[in-house]
């Protein structure tokens, strides 16, 4: 194999030391002028490619991307060896300066699976811990933003979060309150101080009633403390068997004349009154006057029913029969506003006594912008953030998915590969927006082409994906369809573009073949229809593998 140490236009000793020793290094090496012309190649670097005619060449068309950086610059790329699949590389940079000259030297390293994989999953542990931060902050968050006293135990009945105005409503104890602190050792220490709040005779007795309600699944009981106030305890058991607790200060619901305007009318929180039986609304707060815009005579005319979407009514009707002393609900229910708004919400529903007849009290927690942020999310997740394609991901599950379901007899997948031609001049003329816009215009003509009932994906650059289901149409017609579609000029902000496609398309008629392979076979079509001059389809056979097998072998490659 010939040594590829120096320019053909100059000698070795145009280069700096570092690159004439890196001969001997076992990592494929170049180094590139300023146009990024290669200058050097050590032998490795000549394996790698598969070709000992490197010098000259320009590096932007052996690998993909050619960005280099700063000195010291790390970055990914796929090299594209001569009659050979692409090889994921990673190339870290280092300049140096011969007179007047920079030469710019890059080490090429292939990139391991295991290691990307690693890396991943170290990033996905990262980002889940982020996030379970994040949701620990939230519900601090809504804690300290509810009305009433909370306290959240652990199913040891240990202490694991409050509000301050838990803490401000038993000072005598707030100094002791910690995360993993026993309930029973708090109740006793207020015992101790000779200022517990709650009024009693005999606290050994009271200390021995508290804990029994607090073991219950569900309690609520009302507690005269030594000024005068009234506290109402609601506790009830989660599924993971700890306690949230409320202490609310019914002082005032015990003094009827201002007792709604405390926990009612000046909630911050929508809330409705309605009766037990039959649902119908007989007072709303302000805070639900304004959230679904109707007026307060307007309101007492529905029923409780009457604010969720119809096809959730039957379900709603049968979870507020059965309320119980009450029920605070995790589902996320959907609701309408007056102006015909979709409003998401959480159900608060208390079973109380209103002027001698069975009410409902029901605080509706609007979580609307929750619920379309983890809905947006979610689709990030998924999608293309400038096509709204779906991602590599999401495509990798549908192919998945699809392979493996039942097909009827005769019926085939086809899996195209689909590699936009002469795309990069139209980025270099007209800049990255229109560029954008004509990825955003064959993302749209995909999509209306293949319908509803296929899947239509951007991989990532100028590459996209199709997943058809066909019955009898040939993958050839299915191929050639596309390459006429994409071949028409796209209209991108004034601007006029033509840009051609190599396709590459695999068949799947066996339901058990598997996902990878197929995308391999696609690949390796999409490769050959670009070999053999671009703006062209090329359908997988087996031969094809074996041509790409044999000219990536050292011992048959040219």
């Amino acid at each position: 194999m010939p040594r590829q140490n120096r320019d053909p236009a100059g000698t070795a000793d145009d280069l700096p030391d570092a690159l004439v020793l890196a001969e001997l290094s076992s990592d494929a090496m170049i180094a590139t002028d300023d146009g990024g012309r290669i200058l050097f190649a050590n032998p490795a670097a000549v394996v790698l490619f598969g070709r000992a005619d490197l010098l000259g060449r320009r590096a932007d068309t052996l690998v993909v991307p050619w960005a280099a950086g700063p000195d010291g610059t790390r970055v990914r790329a796929t090299i594209l060896p001569h009659g050979a699949p692409p090889i994921p590389v990673e190339l870290a940079f280092a300049a140096w300066h011969k007179g007047a000259r920079r030469i710019l030297g890059a080490v090429i390293r292939t990139v391991s699976a295991a290691g990307d994989a690693l890396a991943a999953a170290l990033d996905r542990a990262d980002r889940a811990e982020a996030e379970l931060q994040q949701r620990d902050r939230r519900l601090q968050d809504l804690v300290e933003m509810l009305p009433e006293a909370i306290a959240v135990f652990d199913a040891e009945d240990r202490y694991v979060l409050w509000n301050r105005k838990y803490a401000e409503l038993y000072p005598e104890i707030a100094p002791l309150l910690g995360a993993g602190v026993p309930f029973v050792d708090i109740l006793r220490a207020s015992i101790a101080t000779g200022e517990m709040p709650e009024r009693t005779d005999d606290p050994e007795a009271w200390l021995a009633w508290r804990m029994a309600q607090h073991g219950k699944p569900q309690s609520q009981d009302e507690q005269q403390f030594r000024d005068g106030r009234w506290v109402r305890h609601d506790e009830r058991r989660t599924a993971d068997g700890g306690v949230i607790g409320v202490r609310v200060d019914i002082t005032d619901l015990k003094r009827r004349e201002a007792s709604l305007r405390l926990l009612f009318e000046a909630n911050p929180v929508p809330m409705v009154l309605a009766d037990a039986d039959g649902f119908a609304i007989f007072s709303a707060n302000e805070a639900a006057v304004e959230r679904y815009g109707y007026d307060l005579d307007r309101f007492i005319g529905l029923t409780l029913l009457d604010l969720y979407l119809p096809a959730q009514r039957k379900t709603a009707s049968a979870r507020l029969l059965a309320p119980g002393d009450g029920h605070d609900d995790e589902r996320v229910w959907a609701q309408r506003t007056a102006a015909g708004e979709e409003v998401k919400v959480l159900t608060f529903v208390r079973s109380l006594t209103h002027d001698g007849r069975q009410a409902l009290l029901v605080a509706l927690i609007d979580v609307t912008e929750r619920v379309r942020s983890e809905a947006h999310i979610t689709h990030l997740a998924h999608h293309d953030p400038l096509t709204g394609l779906a991602n590599r991901f999401h495509f990798s599950g549908r192919l998945a998915e699809i392979l493996g379901r039942p097909r009827p007899a005769g019926e085939a997948v086809l899996l195209l590969y689909l590699d936009l031609d002469g795309f990069k001049p139209v980025n270099d003329a007209f800049g990255h927006a229109v560029g954008d816009m004509v990825l955003q215009l064959v993302a749209r003509r995909l999509t209306e082409a293949v319908g509803e009932d296929h899947v239509v994906a951007r991989l990532g650059g100028d590459e996209f994906a199709v997943i058809l289901t066909v019955q009898s149409e040939p993958p050839e017609t299915a191929a050639a369809r596309l390459l006429a579609l994409l071949s028409q000029p796209f209209e991108a902000d004034e601007a006029r573009v033509t840009i051609g496609v190599s396709i590459g398309v695999a068949v799947a008629r066996d339901r058990h073949i598997d996902p990878d392979r197929l995308m391999v076979q696609a690949d390796t079509a999409l490769y050959r229809a670009k070999a053999a001059g671009r703006n062209r389809w090329c359908v997988y056979t087996p031969d094809m593998e074996l041509a790409s097998t044999r000219a990536s072998d050292p011992k048959t490659a040219g």
